[in-house]
């Protein structure tokens, strides 16, 4: 008889959705509402590209791990 595991695998993939969807979150806001001051100064210039690197990484390793996610359940 196969043992059954006791996690529960239904809140992996609710954990990585709030992961895609704040990235996705942290990269709007970077575009939209750091706009003003990255257009002002060259240092919001920067700040603005790096809030939207590290929003477009957490995107990414949510949308991953949503896949890895869905590849188990073989």
């Amino acid at each position: 008889m196969a043992s059954r595991r006791l996690t529960r695998p239904y809140l992996v993939p609710v954990g990585l959705l709030a992961l895609v969807m704040a990235g996705a979150g942290v990269a709007m806001f970077s575009e939209f509402g750091l706009n003003a001051w990255a257009s002002a100064s060259q240092l919001g210039d920067w700040v603005q590209h790096g809030v939207i690197f590290w929003g477009g990484m957490a995107v990414g390793v949510g949308v991953a791990g949503l896949w890895q996610a869905g590849r188990r359940r073989r």
